[in-house]
């Protein structure tokens, strides 16, 4: 189970920088303070955050594995780690299943990473815009991101039995109202 713990400590992660990305760089006012107090280093951050997270987000939801020569690379993905147990798969943890699989065909994260991110695609980057545009809204990012934690959560609490089982990772952090507390500080200055 300890890729159930490994994947969900990831996912946490990845949360936790989508919040973070929500409060600094998603409302007009934070951008203006940002900007005004970063300068150049706001867009070069924002864009950082940006291409991480998708890149991130993309990992979790890939395919099964990569070969190369003889080898065969296994992804710490939701696909591989629901395949290993699905014996031990709930109606719970279906609903989740499912309700990750929904989002992320909305989100469609795989198709944006390969054209906007992993490859230098012409008309991204000649763009005269600065800023990162796209079509994914933090809100639905982070509903796949909980779905995604709740079924692993679900799984490990099959395999192991119990109703309620331990986690190496603090899902009540969530980072909420960081980003807000930093932008409040860069205002007074």
């Amino acid at each position: 189970m300890e890729d159930i713990d490994s994947y969900t400590i990831e996912a946490t992660r990845i949360r936790r920088s989508v919040v973070l990305y929500s409060e600094l760089f998603e409302k007009e006012s934070s951008v203006s303070v940002l900007s005004e107090q970063a300068g150049k280093a706001f867009s070069v951050i924002q864009r950082s955050m940006h291409d991480e997270i998708l890149i991130s987000l993309s990992r979790l939801f890939d395919t099964d594995c990569y070969k190369t020569k003889n080898q065969k690379y296994e992804y710490l993905s939701q696909r591989n780690i629901v395949e290993k147990y699905k014996a031990s798969l709930t109606d719970k943890a279906n609903i989740h299943r499912d309700e990750t699989t929904k989002l992320k065909q909305e989100i469609n994260i795989q198709d944006y990473r390969d054209l906007k991110v992993a490859h230098n695609d012409k008309p991204t980057l000649v763009s005269s815009s600065s800023s990162v545009k796209h079509g994914i809204s933090s809100n639905k990012v982070l509903d796949l991101l909980d779905h995604s934690i709740q079924l692993m959560l679900c799984l490990k609490s099959s395999l192991s039995n119990q109703t309620e089982v331990s986690i190496p990772v603090d899902l009540n952090n969530k980072l909420e109202g960081v980003g807000n507390e930093l932008v409040a500080k860069l205002r007074k200055i």
